[in-house]
């Protein structure tokens, strides 16, 4: 935290103090990764002073949006949009008039996907063709047994990454983690139906 006592406040000559203490503040955002790696988020970091009444202190927003040409690059997310929006909260009902203000400012986040799509959706395609290819052999070739065990164990590794790279809520369940679970079980039935009826 900033020593916000060594940070000087404007005074105008109409008497309105100007004062913009700096800091660099942690916070958390909810995310939904159904759509995971190609989700958007929205998270709202809510500014105010709630030691003062909104007639005694206010805090406003100078724009509709946020301003970005300080924002640093990030390897993962692409800041796409941004909004800012004044508001007052009422806490006791009886009082109306007093309210707090407070600034609403939205980021709107787009998951930068190609090293996913590269690393595990791709591959998971691909996988996915050798599991319809080992469907059409015959019941009688020898193949169909060992390409269903190699792409069971190619599926386990992927199942693996997946769990390693997407991140960790049990707010909602990606479908990109749904769809190999799902290929895995048919090929997995498909591999001991061959082998119960390969035994009579």
């Amino acid at each position: 935290m900033p020593d916000f006592e060594r940070i000087r406040v404007l005074l105008n000559h109409d008497g309105m103090l100007h004062w913009e203490p700096g800091g660099i503040f942690r916070t958390t955002c909810d995310i939904d990764i159904t759509y995971f790696p190609f989700d958007m988020q929205h998270c709202p970091l809510l500014i105010g002073a709630y030691s003062y009444y909104s007639n005694k202190m206010n805090i406003t927003n100078g724009s509709s949006h946020m301003i970005t040409h300080d924002f640093r690059l990030n390897g993962e997310w692409h800041v796409y949009g941004t909004t800012a929006a004044w508001a007052i909260t009422i806490l006791d009902p009886c009082c109306m008039q007093d309210g707090y203000a407070h600034v609403v400012f939205g980021l709107h986040l787009r998951r930068r996907s190609k090293f996913y799509v590269m690393n595990i959706v791709l591959p998971c395609l691909m996988l996915s063709v050798l599991i319809m290819i080992g469907f059409y052999l015959p019941p009688d070739a020898g193949e169909k047994i060992s390409l269903g065990i190699s792409v069971l164990l190619a599926f386990t590794v992927f199942l693996l990454m997946i769990a390693d790279n997407i991140p960790r809520t049990s707010l909602a369940i990606p479908l990109m983690d749904r769809r190999p679970s799902v290929v895995y079980a048919m090929r997995l039935t498909s591999t001991e139906d061959k082998q119960l009826n390969s035994s009579f």
